[in-house]
């Protein structure tokens, strides 16, 4: 064990590295607390109490969404699978029915109940005191910071257009009814819970209210031959987005020599890799179901995840002494959930999802205590591209363009990104990012040559120059992202020339 004497402050404490080589300092006679001593007692207990308040919101919201689906059951018609909020201000008849939309909710005789709807909105208002905490509409529950309510349900490939009340119907002239509300005023947006929510941001503030969805937005149809939560006016506009014709699937992107995607040198992104869906056996979309396991640091164990489909969606593997609660060690239950799309398009990964560098789907894990991480917890998700599931030798030159991102809290849409490092070989199916982790949130995998390549070329392209200087504002709000995110800084640095 390595010892070493850090001076904080001109108090001397000594750091040491545990069997894990991860430091540890002794923080005995100064004012600091924290691992590293570098945090007053005041500032670790409020830190402490935000994770613990985290973790309780999160398990909560667990439970209500299994009990969820037990309700739901009853729910046969295959394009009605929410249920209405079990709120006294929605009309009685409707309290906790089968519908498509919440905006259903509020019909009364094939009209919609407008001065229904104003006092569910001053319900939901008014339903958690407690500051920080959101109202789940189908749940009727309330939950605080970190945890998401059940989202709307994404539409149905028969009624794939969503409409402006959210509704699903073949096309736009299907979403004429008596039934729907009228247009929000100005200024504001409706949400999937029929509400409407004012701000700039268009959809982000439905998603920063808590409001969140599967699928796509009004206006759009889900592209189903691309990534899960690409979106398009409609099968044309599609085709463009995910790079492929609508009989084929995006299945990864082409790669050249060096491991890298192709870039198209007019549209600036990458060329994607375009087969059958039946000859896409690695990468197609894998997000986690729900999975509780309680894990033990007195012994080795480990946690799997499956889709869907059953595919391993990500293990979680840990040494025996991995982790302690409160300097104890003691089993704790990790849950493992996948995240909406709406935070997947409107969140902290947004601009990574538009750009197509994320290449797994995204993972959210939380224990079910505060947890100190001693090391020897590994991380392990499987990188969505057939071709590098493949190759093993294309598999290790694109794992050294490949990062591991994380976000402490999911659902705080303008919350900033921290690189986990770069991935190394993991055990699942051909290539696999596998980073030792140091806490737990929501973690994706990005392929940094395409966060950052697709900017320059689209620079390039814009400028007719190989040396861009000047970003428009869209162009500063990527290159600001990939700071934020720790993500290639040398690089943005040396050819956009901003000063890091």
């Amino acid at each position: 064990m390595h010892h070493l004497l850090h001076t904080h402050n001109l108090r001397s404490v000594l750091c040491s590295m545990n069997n894990f080589d991860q430091p540890f300092c002794n923080c005995s006679n100064t004012v600091y607390s924290g691992r590293a001593c570098d945090k007053t007692a005041n500032e670790e207990t409020a830190l402490n109490k935000g994770r613990e308040d985290k973790q309780q919101a999160v398990d909560k919201s667990g439970k209500a969404k299994d009990k969820l689906e037990k309700d739901k059951a009853k729910c046969t018609d295959s394009t009605k699978k929410m249920l209405c909020p079990p709120s006294v201000a929605v009309p009685a008849a409707m309290r906790t029915a089968c519908v498509g939309a919440m905006t259903e909710c509020f019909v009364n005789d094939g009209v919609f109940d407008a001065i229904a709807l104003d006092a569910y909105k001053t319900s939901k208002k008014d339903a958690c005191p407690t500051e920080g905490e959101k109202y789940c509409d189908q749940e009727g529950i309330c939950v605080g910071k970190g945890a998401s309510c059940a989202p709307a349900t994404k539409c149905p490939l028969a009624l794939s257009f969503r409409c402006p009340s959210w509704g699903c119907a073949v096309d736009v002239e299907g979403c004429d009814s008596a039934s729907k509300p009228e247009a929000c005023p100005a200024g504001q947006q409706r949400c999937p819970d029929a509400l409407c929510y004012p701000g700039t941001g268009g959809m982000k503030e439905c998603a920063k209210a808590g409001v969140n969805w599967k699928g796509c937005p009004p206006g759009f149809i889900e592209c189903t031959n691309g990534k899960a939560g690409t979106c398009g006016t409609d099968a044309a506009d599609c085709e463009a987005k995910v790079g492929c014709a609508a009989n084929l699937v995006f299945c990864g992107y082409l790669r050249d020599a060096s491991g890298k995607p192709t870039m198209s040198i007019t549209t600036g992104k990458p060329i994607a890799n375009c087969v059958e869906e039946a000859k896409c056996t690695t990468g197609r979309d894998r997000p986690p179901k729900d999975t509780t396991k309680p894990l033990d640091p007195r012994t080795a164990g480990r946690l799997e995840a499956l889709s869907a489909d059953g595919k391993k969606a990500m293990v979680l593997r840990m040494e025996e002494g991995s982790f302690n609660v409160g300097g104890n060690a003691q089993a704790v239950n990790f849950s493992v959930a996948s995240v909406p799309d709406s935070l997947m398009q409107e969140g902290a990964f947004g601009l990574l999802f538009d750009s197509g560098a994320l290449m797994a789907s995204l993972i959210q894990i939380e224990p079910s205590a505060e947890v100190e991480i001693l090391g020897g917890m590994i991380l392990d998700i499987p990188l969505l591209d057939e071709q590098a599931n493949l190759d093993p030798a294309l598999c290790a030159l694109v794992l050294k363009n490949t990062q591991m991102l994380s976000i402490s809290d999911i659902t705080n849409v303008t919350g900033v990104l921290t690189s986990m490092g770069v991935c190394g070989k993991g055990e699942i199916g051909g290539c696999s990012c596998a980073v030792s982790v140091t806490h737990f949130s929501t973690y994706g995998v990005v392929d940094s040559s395409v966060a950052y390549d697709e900017r320059v070329v689209m620079i390039a392209n814009n400028t007719n120059t190989t040396e861009p200087q000047e970003l428009s504002d869209a162009g500063a709000m990527t290159s600001c992202n990939l700071l934020e995110t720790s993500m290639l800084t040398t690089l943005v640095t040396l050819v956009v020339g901003l000063r890091v």
